[in-house]
């Protein structure tokens, strides 16, 4: 979508949708949608450049996953340790020692245990589909929830961000990002036309 610099953000609504004003009529944007867009090109970009940002911890988290997910994702463990997953088997647990900077910690076992659930059901034939799909998974995942409170500036920042995406308009998923209620929708809503 072109013309982001003459949106006006009017609001929030539901904690989950970026309102706007445009000379065509409104848009509201999925935060959430939005913000995984970002972060997907964002995060594509720094593992086209091999420069992935990474967060060490310490100490590092212990995870209880089911013997086959942990036999999944240490098999991978090199592709994962170029998204920034360090991994080590710890025995009957897996210890994580950094993760992609921008993922909170506290999401680190749900990620790993959708991305150890996609290796299972990925043919792992097509490194570059898994990899997509693992990313779009990453992404998701740090991206700012439903349900959060923007301020004004953190609004604007989004949609700034968004409008140098190159495919603005979907989540990785396909999702929109956004939808435009055009001004002969509304006036039509309203009985004007």
């Amino acid at each position: 979508m072109s013309g982001f610099a003459q949106l006006r953000i009017l609001g929030q609504a539901a904690h989950s949708y970026i309102i706007a004003d445009s000379p065509n009529g409104i848009i509201l944007v999925d935060q959430h949608a939005a913000h995984e867009r970002v972060l997907y090109e964002q995060l594509q970009s720094q593992r086209a450049t091999g420069e992935v940002a990474v967060q060490q911890i310490e100490p590092a988290l212990i995870l209880e996953l089911s013997a086959d997910m942990q036999d999944q994702l240490l098999q991978q463990r090199t592709i994962l340790a170029g998204w920034g997953f360090l991994l080590e088997d710890f025995g009957m647990v897996l210890r994580v020692r950094a993760i992609p900077a921008g993922l909170a910690s506290e999401r680190v076992a749900l990620v790993l245990s959708s991305i150890a659930e996609q290796i299972g059901a990925e043919p792992s034939s097509n490194p570059a589909s898994w990899d997509t799909v693992l990313l779009a998974t990453i992404a998701c995942n740090m991206a700012i929830r439903a349900g959060q409170v923007l301020n004004y500036s953190e609004m604007q920042a989004l949609l700034s961000d968004l409008s140098r995406c190159s495919t603005p308009q979907t989540c990785p998923h396909g999702c929109p990002t956004m939808i435009v209620l055009g001004l002969g929708q509304i006036e039509r809503a309203f009985g004007i036309r």
